[in-house]
């Protein structure tokens, strides 16, 4: 059987990101290398018909799409979870690669599988800043990327781990026709209409530019509707009407780039990106706030803003529109150089392809996984190292349960959220007696426990050696550390309620607290 990446993705399309991994996936699909990948649409987009279209042409990338409409947050995430404990099993998969920084959770439940884990941050390193627990993640992951020299140095230094940087990568494409007039009429501002890419910036400089007698013109999608309402508030407020429109998302760039005599990006925070690159691949000029990831492809000062004051952009307008015709043309020339050979996009795929494949090695694996998260897997093993082995994994899920208590987590919300009122509890060993404790502690009836040293234990629960017919609960939760996979074929031919693994719920947990709004 060939060896997979796993693959998750918010969207198949949304931002950049996006962007970049369908670029990744083509040369995937066009070297004939397999991937599975999860789209978890983190955005809601469930009828997106350019994910209908790729799942109809692509033979080796395998779409697994989880909704929230219907089933909740909470019910998807179960999903996900079960999808990757059932295809573990079967799929040699020889790396988990990860954009999105809520996925960071999932490092642990990866992991566990015998799956290395890739972290690739796609904005500017702000990730290191936003809680402790996303950092002790990512410490955890076997590799982690960045598309820019600036987050690679502000995440090195939080976190003390190297950071391979993987630029960004786009197709070559023709450039438009070279402007022969200096002067800017017609001006691209093309981003998702969401807080940090601030557009509002752009329209505070045109209340301030009444000179100003063009276009400008906002293309993308609407992220944050509230946000459009403000930028729709400031055109009314301002008289820009005739000088402003509003595109939404555009499916095919080209004619407004064509259209355009300067490009403007006003965020606040990015990764690298991809709209100056095209810009540039096309023969447009760019401005751009200054800061840390756009100073890297926006070189010249002359073209980047401060976002102290929005008249700065002013001061970039006129830069470009006294540039003279050797200046101008030279400046195009080298933009697009640029993008054609630090950002090319083979080079993205195949660095990243290099980069996943590295972790594969067999001087380091049993059975392509990594034998010290091997533990799910049936391997043979002498008594010694079944025993090692336990007390290692009894050890791990103990420490991160700690965690979750330190960070006021709890595991009952697991069982809350499912609607599981009462439980039985096989093993009664040191996780089974924790969970009881939970359970007493917030309000979780354990009807009774399964465990097959009955007759040398004393509780207060009734307690068997199996399964009881008379005796309805919401689910059975198996606290055993190792081959408890055994254990769930047994259970599943007594009973037709829910069989859970503890780990499962310890490392679920954290994921009901976590706030996955991209914004």
């Amino acid at each position: 059987m060939n060896s997979r990446l796993l693959l998750f993705m918010s969207e198949y399309v949304w931002g950049g990101a996006e962007t970049q991994l369908r670029h990744l996936l083509q040369y995937y699909e066009t070297n004939g290398y397999e991937v599975d990948v999860i789209i978890e649409h983190i955005g809601g987009f469930e009828d997106d018909k350019h994910l209908v279209q790729a799942r109809s042409e692509m033979k080796y990338v395998h779409f697994f799409e989880f909704y929230e409409k219907g089933v909740g947050v909470e019910r998807r995430q179960h999903n996900i979870d079960s999808f990757l404990k059932a295809h573990s099993r079967k799929v040699d998969y020889y790396a988990a690669l990860l954009f999105y920084e809520a996925d960071l959770v999932r490092v642990d439940i990866i992991r566990s599988y015998g799956i290395p884990v890739v972290y690739s941050e796609r904005v500017d390193g702000t990730v290191v800043f936003k809680s402790e627990r996303l950092i002790e993640y990512m410490k955890k992951c076997d590799s982690l990327t960045c598309n820019s020299s600036w987050a690679k140095q502000r995440i090195e230094e939080k976190i003390h781990r190297k950071v391979e940087v993987i630029h960004n990568g786009k197709c070559v494409k023709d450039i438009s026709n070279k402007r022969r007039s200096r002067k800017i009429k017609n001006i691209l501002v093309p981003s998702r209409l969401t807080v940090h890419k601030n557009q509002k910036f752009v329209l505070e400089w045109l209340q301030k530019a009444p000179a100003f007698d063009g276009t400008v013109v906002f293309a993308g999608k609407t992220d944050n509707k509230d946000y459009f309402r403000r930028l729709y508030g400031m055109v009314n407020s301002g008289n820009l009407k005739e000088h402003v429109k509003f595109y939404g998302h555009v499916e095919n760039m080209d004619d407004l780039y064509e259209w355009s005599d300067l490009v403007i990006l006003p965020s606040t925070r990015e990764g690298t990106p991809n709209v100056i690159l095209e810009s540039f691949l096309v023969g447009r000029p760019a401005i751009v706030s200054d800061i840390g990831p756009e100073q890297e492809i926006v070189r010249d000062k002359r073209f980047r803003f401060g976002l102290e004051d929005a008249g700065n952009i002013q001061k970039c307008i006129e830069a470009v529109e006294n540039l003279d015709d050797k200046s101008y043309y030279e400046m195009i020339d080298h933009n697009r150089e640029l993008v054609i050979n630090e950002y090319n996009i083979d080079r993205m795929a195949s660095s990243f392809y290099r980069l996943l494949k590295s972790l594969d090695k067999p001087n380091a694996v049993i059975d392509g996984k990594s034998e010290l998260l091997n533990w799910q897997k049936e391997m043979p093993a002498e008594p010694d190292d079944s025993a090692l082995k336990r007390k290692s994994i009894i050890s791990e899920l103990l420490n991160h349960w700690l965690w979750l208590k330190q960070n006021d987590i709890s595991i009952s919300a697991y069982f809350h959220n499912r609607g599981y009122r009462t439980v039985a509890v096989y093993g009664l060993g040191i996780l089974g007696e924790r969970l009881l404790d939970e359970m007493q502690k917030f309000g979780i009836e354990v009807s009774y426990i399964i465990d097959r040293n009955a007759d040398s234990r004393n509780s207060d629960i009734p307690i068997f050696k199996d399964i009881q017919e008379g005796m309805i609960v919401d689910a059975v939760v198996v606290t055993v550390a190792i081959n408890y996979e055994k254990v769930f074929e047994q259970l599943h031919k007594l009973t037709a309620a829910p069989i859970i693994w503890i780990g499962d719920v310890i490392y679920s947990a954290e994921l009901m607290s976590l706030d996955r709004s991209p914004f």
